[in-house]
């Protein structure tokens, strides 16, 4: 898990900001294909099945450069 600190000025996070469309904290992007944005109001639970529900309902739309 790598957390990012949104503040910090850096290429790299700035780079991942852009890419991943992050607008507001907290924002969860999983595999660079799922992104939770806000705090969850769900359990988290570890499976296949579990991912491609997230997979369906929190997409990542903006693809990644």
């Amino acid at each position: 898990m790598d957390v990012i600190d949104v503040d910090a000025t850096s290429l790299e996070t700035n780079r991942k900001i852009v890419s991943y469309d992050i607008t507001s904290v907290p924002t969860i992007v999983i595999d660079g294909r799922i992104k939770v944005v806000e705090v969850p109001n769900f359990p988290w639970f570890c499976g296949e099945e579990f991912y491609k529900i997230l997979e369906e309902k929190h997409p990542l739309l903006q693809a990644i450069e």
